[in-house]
């Protein structure tokens, strides 16, 4: 096993292996189109905000090493990470994978944010290719279950994924829309922790997403400590 170790002051923390793969109903050809061109990568990585495109510049572009047709090394301090695209029928498994020890149910900020972007992905491409979006994103500490909870109430639609610490819906709201909920906490809990809800549209006139924006701030603040948005304009 490879073990990376970094320093924080006078501390060695071992850092965590990771694996995430998912299923897009996709030839690989698509997939390698929508996670090398930058332009493609804007219309399912994260989340609108005035640095997304050099986050993806940095991410894609300048640490990453394309080895077409099926791999893709991004280079960072955690000793990297890579993507590798493998055919399963008529789709293709997206996976990617950084070293590292395991560690049962710890917690990883970089692993969770794969998980979320490689559903945004899969979102794109089996619903809306080529498709432009707009999304509202609201950061706060709530408690997951009760948001869970109350979301499915909020949101007609059905589980797009479900994980220890992410819940996503597909829903036909909001032009054919995707809710990711990613919590710092297991999803299950009553606690309160942090949390992050990324609600992706399509196709809403400017009235209509300012309407959809002033309501799910407003949802938002009655559940969570702190309520915080982040939107396209």
């Amino acid at each position: 096993m490879v073990r990376v170790k970094h320093r924080e002051g006078n501390q060695v923390t071992v850092q965590k292996a990771f694996e995430v793969e998912v299923k897009i109903d996709a030839a690989p050809d698509r997939v390698w189109a929508a996670v090398t061109d930058p332009a493609a990568i804007e219309r399912w990585h994260g989340w609108d905000y005035d640095g997304l495109a050099a986050e993806i510049q940095y991410i894609y572009v300048d640490h990453a090493t394309l080895a077409p047709p099926d791999r893709l090394i991004i280079a960072d301090e955690t000793g990297g990470q890579e993507i590798v695209l493998v055919p399963d029928g008529s789709g293709t498994r997206i996976r990617v994978t950084r070293p590292g020890e395991a560690a049962v149910d710890q917690y990883d900020m970089i692993e969770e944010g794969w998980r979320s972007f490689f559903q945004q992905l899969r979102h794109y491409l089996e619903r809306h290719p080529d498709e432009e979006r707009r999304t509202i994103f609201l950061e706060g500490d709530a408690s997951p279950a009760a948001v869970v909870a109350d979301l499915r109430a909020k949101v007609a639609g059905r589980d797009w994924h479900a994980d220890r610490y992410q819940a996503g819906i597909a829903t036909d709201d909001f032009g054919g829309g995707l809710v990711i909920l990613a919590s710092g906490i297991p999803v299950a809990a009553d606690e309160t922790g942090p949390m992050m809800i990324t609600l992706t549209t399509h196709g809403l006139d400017d009235e209509v997403f300012a309407a959809t924006k002033r309501g799910w701030l407003a949802w938002w603040s009655g559940l969570a400590q702190n309520p915080r948005l982040t939107s396209a304009p």
